[in-house]
C-alpha cells in the first residue's frame, strides 16, 4: 500500500509547464493571443508552437517599426518627433492585426491575411531596399542631377575656365611686372653710385634725366601692380558671382524617399543582378511577415484549437438557450420587469464578475 505521506512527483507536463513559465514567454503567449487557461491543457509541443507564434507576431511588428521610421524619416519635412510616434503607432496596428488573425478560432480569415501579408511584405522591404542599395541610389541620383542640370554645369564650367585663364593672364602680366620692378630698382641704384650697366645706365653718378626716368618708370610699374591686384579680386568676385547664378538655375537634388524610390527602381534593371537582389530581399520579407499565418494554415489542428473551438461553441450554445429561455418568459409576463440575456448569462456562468461589477 502505497504511503499517503508520499513526496508528490510532477507530472511531465507541470515539468513542462514549470520550463516554459517566465516573463517572456508571457508576453509571447499575450502576442499570439493565446487562452493560457486552455494552454495549461495542452502538451508541450502545443505550448511551444503557440510561443513561436507569438515570436513571429512580434517580429512582423518590429520589422514594420524599423521600415516606417525609416520611410518617414526620409521626408524632408519630418524629424525624430514625428517619425518616433508615426512608426510605433503603425507597429502596434500590424502587431494587433497579426495578434487577432493569428489567435481567431476559424482558419477562414487566414487567407486573408496572406494577401494583406504579400501587401504589408513589400512595403516593408522597400525600405530595406533603399537601404541596402544607397550607395547604387546615390549614384543614380547623381546622374539624374547632372542630366537635369547638364547645360548648366556646362555654362558654369566654361565661365570658370575662363576666370581661371583670366586670373593665369594675369598672374603673369603681375611676374613680368615684378620683374621690371627689379630690373628699374637696380637701374635705379646704379644711376646713383655711377655703375655702368650695358644699353641701361649712363655711368654717370647722381640722380641725372636718367634716374628720374627709373623713378618714374617705378611709379608706374607699382600702379599697374596695384591695377593687376585690383583685377585679381575682381576675378575673385566673378567666381562667387558665377556660382551664384548657377544657384539661381540649379535643380537641386532631392534625398528624400520617393526621390530614392524612382532612383531605386532606375537602378535595378530587369533580370540584373540588382533586380535579382531586390526581388530577393522583398520575397524574405514577405515570407517573414506571412510566416504566423502560414505556422497556423499548415500546422494540423491541435488540442488547443479543438479546446478553443468547443469552448466557442457551447458558449454560442448556452447563449442561445438563455436567451430562447428568456425570450418565452417575456412573452408570458412581458410588462414584468425582467433581467436581459447578458445579465442572465452574466449570473449564471460568471457569478463572481457579477458580484464585482452588480
Amino acid at each position: 500500500m502505497e504511503s499517503t505521506n508520499a513526496v508528490h512527483e510532477p507530472t511531465s507536463f507541470e515539468e513542462s509547464h514549470f520550463r516554459m513559465k517566465n516573463p517572456v514567454t508571457d508576453f509571447l503567449l499575450w502576442a499570439a493571443k493565446t487562452d493560457c487557461r486552455l494552454l495549461r491543457l495542452c502538451t508541450p509541443f502545443t505550448q511551444k508552437t503557440h510561443v513561436a507564434r507569438g515570436y513571429f507576431v512580434l517580429l512582423t511588428s518590429l520589422f514594420s517599426l524599423g521600415s516606417c521610421y525609416y520611410t518617414v524619416s526620409t521626408i524632408a519635412s519630418s524629424s525624430p518627433m514625428v517619425a518616433v510616434p508615426l512608426s510605433l503607432l503603425w507597429a502596434s496596428m500590424i502587431f494587433m492585426i497579426d495578434r487577432e488573425l493569428v489567435g481567431n478560432w476559424s482558419r477562414r480569415s487566414l487567407w486573408l491575411r496572406v494577401a494583406l501579408a504579400t501587401i504589408l511584405g513589400l512595403i516593408i522591404a522597400i525600405p530595406a531596399e533603399i537601404r541596402v542599395m544607397e550607395g547604387r541610389i546615390d549614384q543614380q541620383i547623381a546622374r539624374t542631377y547632372n542630366k537635369e542640370n547638364g547645360d548648366a554645369i556646362a555654362r558654369l564650367q566654361q565661365r570658370q575656365r575662363d576666370a581661371d585663364q583670366h586670373e593665369a593672364d594675369l598672374r603673369q602680366q603681375l611676374a613680368g611686372l615684378r620683374g621690371e620692378v627689379e630690373e628699374t630698382g637696380r637701374n635705379l641704384e646704379a644711376e646713383i653710385v655711377g655703375r655702368m650697366i650695358a644699353h641701361q645706365t649712363t655711368g654717370l653718378a647722381g640722380k641725372g634725366p636718367a634716374y628720374e626716368a627709373a623713378s618714374q618708370r617705378l611709379d608706374i610699374l607699382d600702379t599697374q601692380i596695384k591695377n593687376v591686384y585690383d583685377e585679381l579680386n575682381q576675378v575673385q568676385d566673378d567666381r562667387a558671382r558665377i556660382i551664384a547664378d548657377f544657384k539661381r538655375q540649379e535643380i537641386a537634388p532631392v534625398h528624400d524617399f520617393p526621390t530614392r524610390y524612382e532612383a531605386l527602381e532606375s537602378a535595378t534593371p530587369w533580370f540584373s543582378p540588382m533586380w535579382k537582389l531586390s526581388w530577393f530581399i522583398t520575397l524574405a520579407f514577405i515570407l517573414v511577415d506571412m510566416m504566423p499565418v502560414l505556422m497556423k494554415a499548415f500546422s494540423p489542428v491541435t488540442d488547443y484549437d479543438r479546446l478553443l473551438a468547443a469552448q466557442v461553441r457551447e458558449n454560442i450554445e448556452r447563449v442561445r438557450v438563455v436567451a430562447d429561455s428568456n425570450a418565452q418568459v417575456m412573452d408570458k409576463g412581458f410588462l414584468t420587469p425582467r433581467p436581459s440575456t447578458v445579465e442572465l448569462f452574466e449570473k449564471l456562468f460568471a457569478p463572481e464578475e457579477s458580484k464585482i461589477y452588480g
